[in-house]
């Protein structure tokens, strides 16, 4: 792979890339989003700087390749604050796309207290129209597809910090967001019609809290931080051929992430630093269908289910410079522990997993001023474990269309390397990126009867 680019770019779709690869966290004032549209109600004028981080380093789980961009506010004055408002509305009438939203952005200071509050009210819909053909060997169907869905959804960010005279900063965060979607698919064709009708509330809800702590005049310092992450939606699937219901399915998905994490730097001197730490994450994630009606044209699961993970993880890194030669060298050691549970049927799937991952990032500028530098990494990435993969609750997107997980994926990993060039100070880069992966994840479509192909992850 071989790309040439500025650092940070940002595409139509709300992704952020650092040299071609998608960033993999985005924080502002240290606070991790969860959802990058925050930036939307952030004036550019309030930036104070952005630091980019080009790749994920070893206090980062294994499963991040991208790099950290992170944005730090102005902050306004002793008993001051600053806010913006900012509107939108979009509509294109080809494809009958609409967006409408309003948001808010405040930020006020009191001696050494920070009270930052997001928020966002919006509405959008869209419309689109396909076409399928099906052969086999005695056959040719044509179908035609209208998919259009319909959503509201509101959100709102809460950040509080607290500086103290000893260097030290306590900070808390929260998150809440509630959404109302509405998705539809019409398929029709070979004198069949074919309805599928969902409606699906998510209510989503996040917790930060975040402690500094100075330890010496040098720099040496620790930081303390546990997350949490609460998701529940319920969602309502009605199944209709030509005019008569087959099938309705309610389901409740409920999700728990909890995750702490311990960071320590200790600089050693004004050119080489320690890094060092540890982190943990747990998840618990329920699924519970609530057939109302059986049909045999549209298969759909009855099976509750439930899916826990153990993620623990260890590293050290050294950071220095030797001449002009920056470098940064880690290893950090993860597990990757699943377990998955028919809660029907009383069988489990346990899967355990560990890597030793290293990370080496060498920089040397060059040039009469500096301007120009050449860069060499390489990491060894273990993806998170794939949740919603493993589930087998079956999502039809289509009236000829479906697909379903396989609990017995395990996580793949990669190990990759990354070599760049940037010239006249990130003006222009080149990037090359060698990718070799073990234990792919890949996709796999099967056909049953009356032209309904499903899709499993191997």
């Amino acid at each position: 792979m071989f790309s040439a680019s500025f650092p940070i770019s940002h595409s139509s779709r709300g992704a952020f890339k650092i040299n071609g690869l998608a960033a993999s966290e985005i924080y502002v004032d240290g606070v991790k989003l969860t959802d990058v549209s925050e930036l939307d109600n952030i004036p550019g004028e309030r930036i104070d700087k952005v630091q980019v981080k080009y790749l994920a380093g070893s206090n980062q789980s294994a499963a991040l390749s991208g790099g950290a961009i992170m944005i730090t506010l102005r902050r306004p004055p002793e008993g001051g604050f600053y806010g913006a408002v900012t509107a939108n509305a979009d509509w294109h009438r080809a494809c009958d796309f609409g967006n409408e939203g309003l948001g808010g952005m405040f930020n006020y200071r009191y001696k050494n207290l920070s009270v930052y509050d997001n928020l966002y009210i919006g509405s959008n819909k869209y419309k689109e129209t396909a076409e399928q053909t099906f052969f086999s060997s005695d056959e040719r169907s044509a179908y035609s597809e209208i998919s259009k869905w319909r959503g509201f959804d509101v959100r709102n960010r809460l950040s509080l910090s607290q500086q103290f005279k000893s260097g030290a900063i306590l900070g808390g965060s929260y998150h809440i967001a509630s959404s109302n979607l509405k998705p539809k698919s019409i398929t029709s064709g070979n004198d069949t019609y074919s309805l599928i009708d969902k409606k699906n509330n998510a209510l989503a809800q996040e917790g930060t809290l975040k402690f500094y702590l100075p330890i010496s005049k040098r720099g040496a310092a620790m930081e303390i931080t546990a997350d949490y992450f609460n998701r529940r939606s319920d969602e309502t699937s009605r199944y209709n051929t030509n005019g008569t219901e087959l099938a309705e399915i309610k389901e409740k998905y409920d999700l728990d992430l909890w995750k702490f994490n311990a960071d320590f730097t200790y600089p050693y001197n004004r050119e080489f630093v320690w890094q060092f730490g540890a982190s943990a994450q747990f998840l618990n994630s329920k699924y519970n269908p609530n057939r109302l009606s059986e049909n045999n044209r549209f298969e759909t699961s009855d099976t509750p289910s439930k899916s826990t993970g153990f993620t623990p993880l260890v590293y050290v890194s050294a950071n220095g410079q030797a001449w002009r030669l920056r470098y940064s060298f880690g290893l950090n050691w993860q597990l990757n522990r699943i377990e998955y549970s028919d809660l029907k049927a009383g069988v489990k799937n346990r899967n355990t997993q560990w890597s030793l991952n290293p990370t080496v990032q060498v920089m040397m500028p060059f040039g009469s001023r500096m301007q120009h530098a050449v860069m060499l990494n390489y990491k060894r990435t273990l993806s998170d474990i794939p949740y919603t993969a493993i589930s087998s609750v079956i999502s039809w997107s289509d009236a000829n269309n479906y697909s379903v997980g396989n609990p017995e994926l395990k996580s793949q990993s990669a190990d990759m390397l990354m070599a760049g060039l940037s010239l006249f100070r990130n003006k222009l880069n080149f990037t090359a990126l060698y990718l070799h992966s073990h234990n792919r994840i890949w996709w796999q479509t099967f056909r049953n009867n009356d032209n309904v192909y499903y899709t499993m992850i191997r």
